[in-house]
């Protein structure tokens, strides 16, 4: 194997590692995204079915 090849490999192998993470950071904040808009949805369901405060005037 000539030295130019291992560089490439390395360089290939690095690049595959970092996309790797880039999916796996990108799919972690989609599934936190998605959490958090079902979270925000069941407190707006809670919400509606509380009956709303209603204040008393004398």
């Amino acid at each position: 194997m000539k030295q130019e090849d291992i560089v490439l490999l390395a360089f290939l192998s690095s690049c595959l590692i970092l996309s790797n993470s880039i999916i796996v950071f990108t799919d972690n904040r989609l599934k936190e995204r998605a959490e958090r808009k079902k979270r925000e949805a069941e407190e707006k369901r809670d919400k509606r079915k509380r009956p709303a405060k209603r204040s008393r005037r004398s």
